[in-house]
């Protein structure tokens, strides 16, 4: 049994995504049209890290682009949320971040993803939830 379950929802808006993680802590993703992971990022409070104007930036750069944004609530604890971060960034190995990716964590082994996963994280046991086409905001 896994000791840490994440529970994935895809946004159809990286604003959707700030303001559903607005003072709660999240880890965020960025997968091309195929649910490949681009980019992992984590923060405590996902509307204070891009105030204002700056989810319509990310949105009006991501116009057109199909790319997917998922997000997930995490531990309050900042260094269980770090570590999930290290973990995932080592598990998928995605093109655009620079840092973990040669850091293995043991932590990697231990998490469950659940709802609307990324496909590279996705869950190897096909009894557990899929992920479906549409999103779930």
């Amino acid at each position: 049994m896994a000791d840490i379950v994440l529970r994935w929802k895809r946004f159809q808006t990286f604003r959707l995504a700030r303001q559903r993680f607005r003072r709660v802590p999240c880890i965020c993703i960025l997968a091309d049209t195929e649910g490949h992971i681009l980019g992992v990022g984590q923060s405590d409070d996902l509307w204070r890290r891009y105030p204002g104007g700056t989810g319509w930036m990310v949105d009006a750069a991501l116009h057109g682009t199909e790319k997917l944004i998922f997000g997930v609530e995490a531990p309050v604890d900042e260094v269980a949320l770090r570590r999930i971060d290290v973990a995932l960034i080592f598990q998928s190995q995605p093109e655009f971040c620079v840092h973990h990716k040669s850091v293995a964590s043991p932590l990697a082994r231990t998490i469950e993803h659940l709802g609307h996963v990324p496909r590279t994280l996705q869950p190897t046991d096909p009894r557990r939830e899929r992920p479906e086409e549409r999103p779930n905001d």
